[in-house]
């Protein structure tokens, strides 16, 4: 789920400078609870985007910074002059393969050092299981 100013914030950061994507920090969250205490153990989560494109190719392969979309606002114009866009029939990493592609063509780059996104990380997902 997302902050109420989800969109407004990375629409106002990407607008003001006119940038191909922005992309914000986010808090994961387990849906279960921490044994140790009842509560919720939330992970705050930063993805500092840099404004160099090889070095955000570079921190997406050394775990610096996720491939996650969800976390990124990302101008349409870009992506359809680039055609770039998600590939079919792949079953993992397509969202890296995309974020690659994507940071190849060398875009303008903003990061909101703000967390805007809540990653609920359940147990039961697909991405737990073994496949």
């Amino acid at each position: 789920y997302v902050e109420p100013d989800y969109l407004e914030a990375l629409y106002n950061e990407a607008k003001n400078g006119d940038y191909d994507i922005v992309g914000c920090d986010f808090y994961m969250t387990p849906d279960y609870n921490d044994s140790k205490n009842g509560k919720l153990a939330e992970r705050y989560i930063t993805q500092p985007l840099c404004n160099d494109y090889k070095k955000c190719i570079q921190d997406l392969f050394n775990n610096q910074v996720g491939a996650y979309i969800w976390c990124k606002l990302i101008k349409t114009d870009f992506l359809k002059k680039n055609r770039i866009q998600f590939k079919e029939n792949l079953f993992c990493v397509e969202d890296m393969l995309f974020c690659v592609e994507f940071f190849a063509k060398n875009p303008v780059i903003s990061y909101l050092s703000k967390p805007l996104y809540h990653y609920v990380n359940r147990k039961t997902s697909c991405i737990h299981s073994v496949y």
